[in-house]
C-alpha cells in the first residue's frame, strides 16, 4: 500500500519576499498591484505522496492529454508512470531504460504520439530511448551523436527530438521518422533547451557565455546576449520564460519571442532555481526555487511576474522538477532526501478572479477612484487633467497620461470637485497637465490646480487641435504608429487608448468627412509610417483614409458597431490570457474617461458593453482573452449588476 500524505499545507505571505526588481519595459507599479501583494499569498496544499524507494528522481514530465506524469529515477534506470486524473498519484507502469550501469537524463514528453524520451549513457555513447506510454514499453533507441546530455525537448510537429550536448558543445537533433541525425555546432556547452510548438523554434540556454540560442525549423540559428548566465529556459503561454543569474541573486525574465524583446521580469531570488513552469489558465507561474533553509514555491503573476507568495514544501528536503496538470491545475513535483518522494499539490494562490466595479457618485468620482486603483500615492510624475462634460480632451490625452505614467483626472469648466481634489493631494504629481482651452477648462480651474503641483495647459481651438498638441507634446520625436478616430462620438477614440500602450502612439481626432488641418499637419511631424483608424465609414470616411494615405499607410480597425469595433481592435494588440481587461459602457461617455490611462498602465484592452448586456463580439472576445481579473468602469446606473455577473463567467474557476 503506498504511503499517503494528505491534508498537509503550509503557507508563507508575499510580504515575506524581498526586493523587487522591474525591466526597463515594466509598466509602472499600480495601487492596485501594491494592494493586491498585501493581501496576496499562495499556499500548496499536499493532496499525495508516494514514495518509490529510490534517492534520485532527478526527472519530470506530464503528458497532459493522457493526464500522466512521468518520473525519471535514475538509481533504478527506469521511468515511472503515474495518473493524477484521479486526484491522486495512481501507479501507471514502469519500463527500465539503462540496460547496464550509466547514467540516464534529460526526460520529455510528445503530446502528440504520447512517447516519452531519455538519453540513457550505458553502452557508452548516448542513445535516444523513445517509450510508448501506454504500453510503457522502449519501442526504439537511436544514437543521438553526442555525449553528456543535459536536457532534451521534442518539436512534436515534425516529431524530432533536440538534446542539448555537453560533447562536442553542440545540439543533436534527431527525426525519428527517418532515423537520420542533425548536428548544430553552437560551440558553447547547452545548460538547457525548450521549444516553442507554435513556431517550431528551439531555444537553448548557454551558462558558460550568458547567451541564448534560436534554433529554427530549417536548423539556421541566431545568438542573443543575456546580462545573467541562464540556466532554464521554458515556452510558457507562448512567450520565452528564461531563469537564471542576476546582478545580485538570481531572476526570472519574459521575452516576447517575435522581437526578443523583454517584457517582465522577476524580484531577485537568493538561490538559483530548479524549475519553472506555468499555468496560462491561472494566469500564474510557479517557480521552484531551491534554498537550502526553505525549499519550496514561489507563485508569480503570469503577466508582469509581481510575486503573490510562496509556500515551502518540506523544511528541509531538496524540492526539484515540477509540473502543471492543465486539466486540474495541480502541480506534480518531486523532493528529494534519503527517501524521494513524488508529491501531487493543489495550489491556492490569492488574489483570486475578479470583476471589480470602480464606481462613484458622479464621472469625477470614477476618475479619481480608476486612479486611486491604479496609482501609488505619492508616485505619479504627472496627472492630466480635462473637462468632465465633454469627452473629447481627455480620451486625446489618455495615451499621453498613461505613457507617461499617469491619470486623466475630470473638472467642471468653472471647478475642481472634492473627489479631484482629495485624490491630486494622494498623488502629490510631480505636474500637472491642463488639457483643453478655457472653454473647457477656464483660467480660475487652472489657478486652483496650483496649490496640488506645477501647472501647463496644452490647448488649441477646438478638440482637433487640442489632440494634435497634445501628440506634439508627448511624441516631439515623431512616432512610428497614429491611432486616427471620430472626436464627434466617443466609443471608438476609447477603443484606441489601450493600443498605444502596445506600439506607442498618439490619439488625433477626426471629423467624419474632412481631416482637421492640424491633425493633417501632426501625422506629417510625426512620420507616422502607420495610422490605425478606429471605426467604419459612418465613423472615419473613405475621404478621410484617401488624405492620410498621402502620409502613411492606413489600416482600419472596424466592425458593424462600436461593441464590434473595441473588441476588434483588442483581438488585434492582446494575446490570450491578458491578465486584466476593462469594461465601459459604450452608450454613454462620462464613467469611461479615465479607462485609458489605467488600461495602458495595466497592459489591458478596454471593452464595451450595454447597461444591460455584453453584445456578441465582447463576448467573444472575453472567451478569446480569458482574463484573471475585470474592472467595471462606473456604477450601476452606466452599467447593471446583471451585466457584472454576466462578466464573472468570462473568469478563470
Amino acid at each position: 500500500m503506498k504511503p499517503l500524505l494528505r491534508a498537509l499545507s503550509f503557507t508563507v505571505v508575499a510580504a515575506l519576499l524581498s526586493g523587487a526588481a522591474l525591466s526597463a519595459e515594466a509598466a509602472p507599479a499600480s495601487a492596485s498591484a501594491s494592494d493586491d501583494a498585501a493581501r496576496s499569498s499562495a499556499r500548496f496544499d499536499v493532496l499525495d505522496t508516494v514514495e518509490p524507494g529510490s534517492d534520485e528522481l532527478y526527472g519530470l514530465a506530464i503528458d497532459n492529454v493522457v493526464r500522466k506524469a512521468f518520473v525519471l529515477d535514475v538509481r533504478n534506470r527506469m521511468v515511472r508512470a503515474y495518473d493524477v486524473s484521479a486526484g491522486e498519484l495512481t501507479p501507471a507502469g514502469t519500463v527500465v531504460v539503462g540496460t547496464t550501469a550509466g547514467w540516464i537524463n534529460g526526460l520529455t514528453v510528445n503530446e502528440n504520439t504520447h512517447e516519452v524520451y531519455v538519453v540513457d549513457n550505458s553502452s557508452g555513447a548516448d542513445e535516444l530511448v523513445v517509450v510508448d506510454s501506454a504500453s510503457m514499453k522502449v519501442v526504439s533507441r537511436v544514437a543521438t551523436g553526442g555525449r553528456g546530455a543535459t536536457a532534451l525537448a521534442v518539436d512534436e510537429k515534425s516529431h524530432r527530438v533536440f538534446v542539448a550536448n555537453v560533447s562536442p558543445s553542440n545540439v543533436s537533433i534527431v527525426d525519428l521518422d527517418d532515423g537520420s541525425n542533425q548536428s548544430i555546432a553552437t560551440g558553447v556547452r547547452p545548460r538547457d533547451i525548450t521549444v516553442d510548438q507554435a513556431t517550431q523554434t528551439a531555444y537553448v540556454a548557454n551558462a558558460d557565455d550568458s547567451s541564448l540560442d534560436a534554433i529554427k525549423p530549417d536548423g539556421s540559428w541566431t545568438r542573443s546576449q543575456l546580462e545573467g548566465a541562464p540556466s532554464l529556459v521554458r515556452i510558457i503561454d507562448g512567450r520565452l520564460a528564461v531563469a537564471g543569474k542576476a546582478a545580485f541573486g538570481f531572476e526570472i525574465q519574459i521575452f516576447d519571442t517575435a522581437t526578443m524583446i523583454r517584457t517582465a521580469v522577476s524580484e531577485s531570488f537568493a538561490s538559483p532555481m530548479s524549475d519553472l513552469v506555468g499555468d496560462p489558465n491561472r494566469h500564474v507561474v510557479y517557480v521552484v526555487n531551491a534554498a537550502e533553509d526553505t525549499a519550496g514555491i514561489v507563485a508569480l503573476r503570469g503577466d508582469n511576474l509581481t510575486t503573490l507568495g510562496a509556500g515551502p514544501v518540506g523544511p528541509t528536503d531538496y524540492f526539484g522538477d515540477m509540473v502543471v496538470d492543465r486539466a486540474s491545475h495541480r502541480l506534480v513535483g518531486l523532493q528529494n532526501a534519503v527517501s524521494s518522494k513524488v508529491l501531487l499539490l493543489e495550489p491556492r494562490v490569492s488574489p483570486l478572479p475578479a470583476v471589480d466595479r470602480v464606481g462613484g457618485a458622479d464621472r469625477f468620482a470614477v476618475a479619481a477612484g480608476v486612479s486611486r486603483d491604479t496609482f501609488e500615492s505619492g508616485a505619479a510624475p504627472v496627472a492630466y487633467v480635462a473637462s468632465g462634460e465633454v469627452f473629447a480632451d481627455a480620451l486625446s490625452g489618455a495615451a499621453a497620461a498613461g505613457l507617461a505614467g499617469g491619470p486623466v483626472l475630470l473638472v467642471t469648466r468653472d471647478g475642481v470637485p472634492t473627489a479631484t481634489a482629495d485624490e491630486l493631494r494622494r498623488l502629490r504629481p510631480g505636474r500637472i497637465v491642463v488639457l483643453g482651452g478655457t472653454a473647457a477648462v477656464s483660467a480660475g480651474v487652472e489657478r486652483a490646480l496650483g496649490e496640488f503641483g506645477p501647472v501647463s495647459r496644452i490647448g488649441g481651438p477646438d478638440r482637433f487641435a487640442v489632440s494634435a498638441a497634445i501628440s506634439a507634446k508627448a511624441f516631439p520625436d515623431g512616432a512610428t504608429y497614429a491611432y486616427l478616430a471620430s472626436g464627434e462620438t466617443f466609443p471608438d477614440a476609447l477603443s484606441a487608448s489601450p493600443l498605444t500602450g502596445r506600439e506607442k502612439g498618439p490619439v488625433l481626432l477626426t471629423q467624419k468627412n474632412a481631416l482637421p488641418t492640424a491633425v493633417g499637419t501632426e501625422i506629417g511631424r510625426l512620420k507616422a509610417q502607420y495610422v490605425y483608424v478606429l471605426g467604419g465609414e459612418q465613423a472615419v470616411s473613405a475621404a478621410v483614409v484617401a488624405e492620410v494615405e498621402k502620409q502613411a499607410t492606413v489600416i482600419r480597425i472596424d466592425g458593424p458597431d462600436r461593441f464590434a469595433v473595441a473588441a476588434a481592435a483588442s483581438k488585434r494588440s492582446f494575446r490570450p490570457h491578458t491578465y486584466t481587461v476593462y469594461v465601459a459602457s459604450g452608450q454613454a461617455f462620462p464613467d469611461a474617461l479615465a479607462g485609458g490611462p489605467a488600461a495602458i498602465v495595466g497592459g489591458a484592452p478596454v471593452l464595451l458593453v450595454t447597461k444591460d448586456g455584453v453584445p456578441g463580439p465582447v463576448a467573444a472576445e472575453l472567451e478569446r482573452l480569458a482574463p484573471y481579473r475585470i474592472v467595471l468602469l462606473g456604477g450601476p446606473n452606466a452599467v447593471s449588476e446583471t451585466v457584472k455577473t454576466q462578466l464573472e463567467s468570462y473568469l478563470p474557476d
